[in-house]
């Protein structure tokens, strides 16, 4: 395994093509580098004295969250696109529009255009998303000068990115 890595690397040009650098990382080192999850507790006490005499308050916060990089952010993988839009439109025109408000053509209408959306979104999924997220993965970008490209296996340069 370490002489197919170690073949690899000589046959692969890791070098930036904008400026010759060296200093490159994958784009998904890029990402997951720059996501910071967090957490934190807090209690507060306060005593105040007023016209209508001492108040006390007591308080409590919880924070958790996400933090991202801008490189981070620039170096997102590609999204699935989500099946929610189309089966919300599907339900809705299945359940309310139809036996509600007793419009049958506009729940056909919402129900073909729910269709249109999930049709869409699994072609996509099915199609173009793979493919986008193995360009991603095969993705470096260059820590000096920012430039995002995919080495050529051949050696024979590289193919540059736009980010």
């Amino acid at each position: 395994m370490h002489a197919v890595v170690c073949l690899e690397r000589v046959l692969m040009s890791l070098d930036c093509p904008g400026c010759g650098s060296d200093n490159v990382r994958r784009l998904s080192l890029v990402y997951e580098d720059g996501l910071h999850a967090f957490a934190g507790d807090g209690r507060d006490a306060a005593v105040a004295l007023g016209t209508p005499g001492l108040g006390v308050q007591l308080g409590s916060s919880k924070a958790r969250g996400t933090i991202q990089t801008a490189a981070s952010a620039i170096a997102t993988p590609p999204a699935r696109h989500s099946y929610r839009p189309g089966l919300f439109l599907m339900i809705i025109a299945l359940a309310l529009v139809g036996p509600i408000l007793g419009s049958r053509l506009v729940a056909l209408a919402l129900f073909l255009l729910g269709a249109v959306l999930l049709g869409r979104a699994v072609r996509y999924n099915r199609t173009i998303w793979p493919d986008d997220l193995l360009r991603w993965r095969a993705t470096f970008r260059c820590q000096r000068c920012g430039r995002s490209f995919i080495p050529a296996t051949d050696g024979g340069g590289s193919f540059g990115i736009s980010s």
